[in-house]
């Protein structure tokens, strides 16, 4: 998905639920300009903010993405994003994307 698709929906999420930036960003523990940042599309959000962000939303990060993670395209995506910010990832956060893949899978 590109950046700007990706902003939109979250934006588009965010209006749904009537939630503001300043609010979301309150809720996320993101700055509102991070927020501003991905909802224009002028940013793409790390793989745990992503999850961050998706978690806050009520959503799975494939809906989030808008594409089932069996396309290929959605797949290679996401593996971008997580390959991108994997030395930021704790092992503990490593691990709970790990069991989410499997629970996913199964």
């Amino acid at each position: 998905m590109e950046t700007k698709e990706l902003g939109r929906k979250i934006q588009s999420l965010l209006d749904e639920r009537g939630i503001s930036r300043k609010e979301f960003a309150a809720m996320t523990g993101l700055t509102e300009a991070a927020i501003s940042r991905y909802c224009t599309g002028a940013r793409e959000p790390k793989s745990i903010t992503l999850a961050t962000i998706a978690n806050a939303l009520g959503v799975s990060v494939d809906e989030l993405l808008g594409t089932p993670c069996d396309n290929p395209e959605s797949l290679a995506s996401a593996m971008r994003l997580v390959a991108r910010s994997a030395k930021n990832i704790s092992a503990e956060d490593k691990r709970k994307l790990i069991n989410s893949l499997i629970e996913f899978a199964d």
